[in-house]
């Protein structure tokens, strides 16, 4: 994945890692008694503006491991917030790589990615619903079940 950090010193994230496996499609991929998932996270730079990692100079680097889940078909998931240093860059354009370690089989969702200068910080910002949201929902499920019951009595 490709970014431009800018002048921020850090690309910070938050993802959510599980293992799971398939039974199908050539699996099960995952061994008998289970692993859990270990990603790694690497940050390079790139200072063409390429997709591509080429001779892209690494910046930074972590390990996130999940958790084994007591059944390989059921999402366990953790929560992984950390920040990689992006400072180094040549010209702020960085390329993240993801890779599975171990486990076999793995799964990650809701990617939440922010440059800033504070390591670890991904704001949450909450979308407020327009204040007759609410009430004009509440007001159609009342109407369709007016609606159902005034059709079913009609019979």
């Amino acid at each position: 994945m490709a970014f431009n950090v800018g002048a921020f010193k850090f690309l910070n994230f938050r993802v959510d890692i599980s293992w799971i496996d398939l039974d199908r499609q050539g699996g099960p991929f995952v061994p008998l008694n289970g692993v859990a998932p270990v990603f790694r996270f690497r940050l390079f730079d790139n200072p063409s503006g390429a997709l591509s990692i080429g001779a892209g100079t690494p910046l930074s680097s972590f390990d996130a491991a999940g958790t084994r889940a007591p059944n390989k078909y059921t999402f366990d998931w953790t929560n992984v917030l950390r920040a990689l240093d992006a400072t180094g860059n040549t010209n702020g354009n960085g390329i993240l790589q993801v890779d599975l370690l171990s486990g076999g089989y793995a799964a990650f969702d809701n990617f939440v990615i922010v440059a800033s200068d504070i390591s670890g910080e991904v704001p949450g910002r909450v979308i407020p619903l327009p204040p007759g949201f609410l009430l004009m929902a509440g007001g159609m499920l009342l109407l369709g079940g007016a609606a159902r019951r005034s059709r079913s009595a009609r019979r």
